[in-house]
């Protein structure tokens, strides 16, 4: 079995943890990480595979749900701010 795995119709990152010979996965549901797999999947699957197949796969997805979260929700916290009775006077 190789380490890591991607499963691109699920949206599910399968590694095998050698520490703990434990198989882990984790589901990725956000739109922003379904929708960058599949682009660089139909666009360069090379770059994916790599990234697999190094172990990369996890850490960046996990960072950029964080960061794409993080802005989404900064931004929704300005759009709620600017629509309050009080802000629109």
């Amino acid at each position: 079995m190789p380490v890591w795995q991607l499963d691109t119709t699920n949206y599910i990152v399968t590694h095998y943890n050698e520490e703990t010979y434990e198989v882990e996965t984790t589901p990725f549901h956000a739109e922003c990480v379904r929708y960058h797999i599949d682009s660089i999947r139909t666009k360069n699957v090379d770059i994916l595979k790599d990234m697999v197949s190094k172990g990369k796969i996890l850490i960046l997805y996990m960072l950029f749900h964080v960061q794409v979260g993080s802005y989404y929700n900064s931004n929704q916290l300005v759009l709620i701010h600017y629509l309050q009775p009080e802000s629109l006077n």
